[in-house]
């Protein structure tokens, strides 16, 4: 919308940033853009990688945008690290929120921004054209969620780190299938060694009663990756990777 050129950043082989790659990048960049806990890779950038940005835009004028949608959904065992809690990077972060996830509150199109009041401000006169209010029952129930649902959400990141472990497992039966290792969110991201685009093999996957995303869909990158996710019970976990096997075994 304000007329930018989006250049996309190789990650490193573990998905984490490529610091040096990231470099190269930021020379003269307006505007950085990520997601942590990252969707589609699962990964969790921690303190030092984010202290490695800072460093890097130190005495820029670069602003970052910083999703955090999944930040209570972390399994690292280390402290969660938001990119306004460094002071090389809070006064030129935008950070972005949503009930979404953390809350289980999909589509009910609730969340807010936090950060450089001009950028705000801004952010809100292009939200006031192409956005309604939120209603007031969803936001009765945000209120309610961060006054007394922190036992609610242990419960749930307890669940999602459990059926992360048994996709997992489950995916390491399969031949030929290069595994990720999500530290955050609910996603899996593979790496498939079929010479297929990854939007063919996912329309093959459906004829086998199993949807995922192609890698493709999220960067050039992504290509040879598949994107699955764990929000689902054990047992549709279970099921969905044995018509996943079936399906790939029936590509070769």
């Amino acid at each position: 919308m304000a007329g930018g050129t989006v250049v996309p950043v190789p990650l490193a082989p573990d998905l984490h940033w490529d610091l040096d790659r990231l470099a190269d990048a930021l020379t003269g960049a307006r505007l950085f853009v990520f997601c942590n806990p990252s969707n589609p890779t699962g990964i969790v950038h921690s303190r030092e990688e984010l202290e490695a940005l800072a460093e890097l835009l130190d005495a820029t004028s670069t602003i970052v945008i910083s999703d955090e949608a999944y930040s209570e959904l972390d399994y690292t065992g280390r402290p969660f690290t938001s990119a306004i809690s460094l002071d090389g990077l809070r006064d030129r972060t935008v950070y972005c929120q949503t009930f979404s996830k953390s809350y289980a509150m999909t589509g009910w199109r609730v969340g807010y921004l936090w950060g450089p009041s001009a950028l705000i401000q801004a952010s809100a006169r292009i939200h006031n054209t192409f956005n309604g209010s939120v209603n007031t029952f969803v936001q009765d129930a945000a209120l309610a969620a961060v006054r007394s649902c922190d036992e609610d959400l242990a419960r749930m990141r307890e669940a999602y780190e459990q059926r992360r472990d048994i996709m997992r497992t489950e995916l390491a039966a399969i031949p030929g299938l290069t595994l990720s290792s999500p530290e955050g969110a609910f996603y899996q991201f593979p790496r498939y060694d079929l010479d297929l685009p990854s939007v063919e093999v996912v329309a093959a996957l459906r004829a086998h009663g199993v949807a995922v995303r192609p890698g493709s869909e999220f960067g050039a990158q992504g290509e040879g990756h598949l994107r699955l996710s764990y929000a689902a019970s054990a047992q549709a976990i279970t099921e969905g990777v044995r018509r996943l096997a079936e399906g790939l075994s029936a590509l070769r």
